[in-house]
């Protein structure tokens, strides 16, 4: 069972550090289930670029972010604020698990994902997202390009990054639906 009730702590109100949407659990588990499904090689790491890209190509081409997560600068790029957290709550073994692979963890979708909540234009981000994602050879790949973000560059190490970035992000813009 997925535990979402460790995610109680996160912010719960639409503010500029969520993209201006109040964060929803369950939104964030079908997407995550969808990338899984979606990006290949999905380790931890991607998987945090991947959802930054998520949220922020959404604030930067439509106002709002995709899953009212907050996000952080750390060492190794853009996460989720508080991505320890997320990922104990999102990967249960059940409907998300984790495949040693190497080094390292990849989070793998263990049923499809409920899709009936999303748009059809915000299905259509997350394929884009997955497609941007998947044209880097590696996570160190994508990690690296995301390095050389200005959410990334201008953010003290720790801080929350601010959406407001967003209008700067290098990923390119989808095609109008």
């Amino acid at each position: 069972m997925v535990r979402l009730d460790l995610l109680d702590s996160l912010p719960r109100t639409a503010s500029p550090e969520t993209g201006m949407r109040v964060f929803d659990a369950d939104r964030l588990r079908e997407a995550v289930v969808y990338l899984a499904a979606q990006v290949g090689n999905l380790f931890v790491t991607k998987l945090n670029k991947v959802l930054f890209y998520l949220d922020f190509s959404a604030f930067r081409d439509e106002g709002v972010g995709f899953t009212g997560l907050r996000y952080a600068r750390a060492d190794y790029g853009p996460v989720p604020d508080q991505y320890d957290l997320v990922m104990a709550a999102l990967v249960d073994g059940t409907t998300l698990a984790y495949h040693e692979q190497g080094d390292g963890r990849i989070v793998v979708a263990r049923r499809s994902a409920d899709l009936s909540a999303f748009a059809p234009g915000e299905v259509a981000r997350l394929d884009a997202v997955a497609a941007f994602a998947n044209g880097f050879a590696t996570t160190a790949e994508l990690s690296s390009y995301s390095h050389g973000e200005r959410a990334w560059l201008e953010t003290p190490s720790g801080k929350v990054i601010g959406y407001d970035f967003a209008r700067d992000l290098r990923m390119p813009m989808l095609p109008p639906t």
